[in-house]
C-alpha cells in the first residue's frame, strides 16, 4: 500500500485567490533542507509508479478530509507550511516573500474569524500486489 497527501490538492478559503494560488504553489514547489526532491503531486503519481514498479493495482482510492474551522488537522497544516516557506524565504529558496507569506496566514485567520473559512487535502492511497503473487502460506 501506498499512501501519500497530493499537496497540490488543497484547498483554502479565505486568502485572495491570486496570494492564494502564488503560496500554494511556492509550497507545493518548495524543497525543505532534509528532502532529497519535492513532488506536491505525489499523490497522483503513486498509481503510475505502482504499476511502473511492476505491481498489479488492485485499487486506488482518495480520501479527503475538510474542515470549515481552523483547528486540529487544518491548522497544524496551514501552520507548518507557513513555517515552512518562512524558512524557504530566510534560505532564497523560494518563489515568495515573507510579506506574501504573512499576509496569506493573515487572511486564512481573518476567514475563520467571519465564518469564511474551509480546508481541503485529498490523500491518494494505492494497493498493489507483486506480479509474484502473495507469499506461501506460513511464509
Amino acid at each position: 500500500m501506498l499512501a501519500h497527501v497530493d499537496f497540490d490538492s488543497i484547498m483554502v478559503a479565505g486568502p485572495p485567490a491570486d496570494l492564494d494560488r502564488r503560496v500554494w504553489h511556492a509550497f507545493t514547489d518548495d524543497r525543505q533542507p532534509w528532502m532529497d526532491h519535492a513532488n506536491g503531486r505525489i499523490g497522483r503519481a503513486l498509481p503510475g509508479l505502482a504499476a511502473a514498479a511492476g505491481l498489479t493495482l488492485q485499487r486506488t482510492e482518495t480520501l479527503t478530509t475538510a474542515s470549515t474551522v481552523l483547528t486540529g488537522h487544518a491548522e497544524r497544516r496551514l501552520d507548518d507550511m507557513r513555517r515552512a516557506l518562512l524558512g524557504s524565504v530566510a534560505r532564497g529558496t523560494t518563489t515568495v516573500t515573507a510579506a506574501d507569506v504573512t499576509d496569506w496566514h493573515a487572511a486564512v485567520q481573518a476567514a475563520a474569524r467571519n465564518g469564511r473559512f474551509f480546508f481541503s487535502e485529498t490523500v491518494v492511497v494505492t494497493v498493489g500486489l507483486n506480479s509474484s503473487g502473495p507469499p506461501a502460506s506460513g511464509a
